[in-house]
């Protein structure tokens, strides 16, 4: 599994270029036009680009497992509709009663740089609308966090909460990191 930054800025743009509905059909961005993309299931393995249909549900899962829980302790109940069939290139979230509910589009898993850490990053980004806290979608029940926040929830938080207990060392070690980036973590991170 790569875990790459560029990936999780693709993700981070992706999510943003889309048109977002958020909460029964309120449009919540408008700087960007519509995201009518469409990707259907391809007809051959010649054609198949992004994640499987495997890796789709495995990110799903582990999304799942981890934060069922703590949406539970917010009283609520996580549901993720599973909508490889659909076209879509995009995904979104919304609220009914005490359930959180994300969609996620298999057109999006079949964008043709996604991968497997990039698709839990599009989860964890949907999450961060409901976890992620201040600044909010203005409106009587404001409840969405914003893009910014729901992409800081992802980065800093949602990710890593889903890979903490991988050797990240060893998938580090493997990518071909420049130079740059070594030095800026260096002083960052001792």
């Amino acid at each position: 599994m790569k875990k790459t930054v560029w990936m999780l800025l693709l993700t981070s743009a992706v999510a943003q270029a889309s048109q977002t509905n958020i909460h029964r059909g309120t449009k919540l961005c408008d700087f960007a036009p519509k995201n009518t993309r469409q990707i259907p299931i391809a007809k051959n393995l010649v054609d198949s680009t992004g994640i499987t249909e495997s890796d789709f549900t495995k990110a799903i899962d582990t999304v799942i497992a981890i934060y069922s829980p703590i949406v539970k302790a917010h009283g609520a109940n996580l549901v993720i509709n599973r909508l490889w069939a659909d076209a879509t290139v995009n995904s979104d979230t919304s609220v009914e009663g005490t359930d959180w509910i994300v969609n996620a589009y298999g057109g999006l898993a079949r964008f043709q740089n996604m991968t497997y850490d990039a698709y839990v990053a599009v989860l964890c980004h949907e999450l961060g609308h409901h976890l992620g806290g201040f600044p909010h979608y203005p409106g009587n029940d404001a409840w969405a966090s914003n893009e910014g926040e729901a992409d800081y929830f992802a980065t800093m938080k949602g990710f890593r909460t889903v890979f903490v207990n991988d050797d990240n060392t060893t998938v580090v070690s493997a990518l071909a990191v420049p130079q740059i980036v070594k030095d800026q973590c260096s002083v960052q991170h001792k």
